[in-house]
């Protein structure tokens, strides 16, 4: 054997080039194939609204992410007094929308630290694409659900609803305003931000946490009983299940503004334990009727018919998104 001679490789027929070879196992690794893999239906990875965070330069973990939002909610509780300007229930149309005052701010603060602190985009904490759907649908379910707990009283002749002033339209539409800031800032907090922050515990951790921490806070708001505590806590879950499946805020932010808005202003019922003046109808419970029917003065959050909705909705959303992934 010519001792000048290359020893020949096994399954080849002489020398092969380092660098195209390399350069091969380069390009395998970064195929649309292996993307595609990584990213299937099947892989543990969280819901698509969990990952917000991983955009984020420095990133805010579980323990801060609870400060932040807790504090937020503190300034809430510290302002609202201050733009009480009629704390005597039914509350005015004005001091009404003096309540979206610190729901504003609460935003405004929150996206700020999103954008200057985390470095992160603002879409990211679930402002993404599918605003004009997501609204549409959103509006549409949260209405139908306010009017399913208003059908079934009424037929089961535990309330009543009287007639209907149309002349209070103008100012139910201007209220609408309000609502949309104040339900949208919680959707942004709690199904958006503290959820994402959460996320590094495990999305069931996110799921879960964020509903106690909402629930928490609203049972505050006074007239609690264990089906409103329940069904703030399904509130949260629902919302988030529904979050999982859109991949954005857009639906649970309208559902949110409308469930209030139809509830408290349309119907006329209170909304967890604040009546409102300007309404179009008047949701009366009756007298001897079953508060865990009706929902007594906390509101329709306080029906058992909205406990399985809430659970109903919470349950086919989840196994609509396992399946999607599956």
């Amino acid at each position: 054997m010519d001792p000048h001679r290359p020893f020949p490789r096994r399954g080849g027929h002489g020398p092969t080039n380092t660098a195209a070879t390399r350069k091969g196992i380069m390009s395998s690794a970064s195929s649309p194939r292996h993307e595609i893999t990584s990213r299937s239906p099947g892989s543990c990875s969280p819901p698509l609204i969990l990952q917000g965070m991983k955009e984020a330069r420095r990133p805010t973990g579980p323990v801060v992410g609870l400060l932040v939002a807790g504090l937020a909610m503190l300034g809430q509780f510290v302002f609202l007094p201050l733009l009480m300007v009629d704390d005597t229930p039914p509350q005015s149309m004005i001091a009404q929308l003096g309540l979206t005052v610190p729901f504003l701010g609460w935003a405004l603060a929150l996206l700020a630290w999103v954008k200057f602190k985390e470095k992160r985009s603002i879409r990211s904490v679930g402002l993404t694409a599918g605003a004009f759907r997501g609204l549409l649908v959103g509006s549409l379910v949260g209405f139908g659900m306010t009017a399913i707990v208003v059908a079934v009283n009424l037929i089961a002749g535990t309330a009543t609803l009287g007639s209907f002033s149309w002349g209070a339209l103008g100012g139910v539409l201007i209220v609408l305003v309000g609502f949309a800031i104040q339900s949208s800032t919680e959707e942004i907090v709690f199904r958006g931000y503290l959820s994402q922050a959460l996320a590094r515990w495990g999305a069931p951790a996110a799921f879960l946490l964020q509903a106690v921490v909402f629930s928490a806070l609203h049972s505050s708001n006074g007239g609690a009983t264990f089906v409103t505590v329940l069904n703030l806590f399904l509130f949260a879950t629902f919302l988030a299940a529904w979050t999982y499946v859109t991949g954005n805020l857009w639906a649970a932010c309208a559902w949110h503004t409308v469930w209030n808005w139809a509830q408290g202003n349309i119907w006329g019922a209170a909304v967890s334990n604040n009546p409102f003046a300007t309404r179009m109808a008047h949701y009366s419970t009756v007298d001897g009727s079953p508060s865990w029917l009706t929902g007594g003065g906390f509101g329709f959050e306080g029906s058992v018919v909205a406990t399985v909705m809430f659970a109903a909705a919470t349950v086919y959303l989840l196994v609509r998104h396992r399946r999607a992934r599956s």
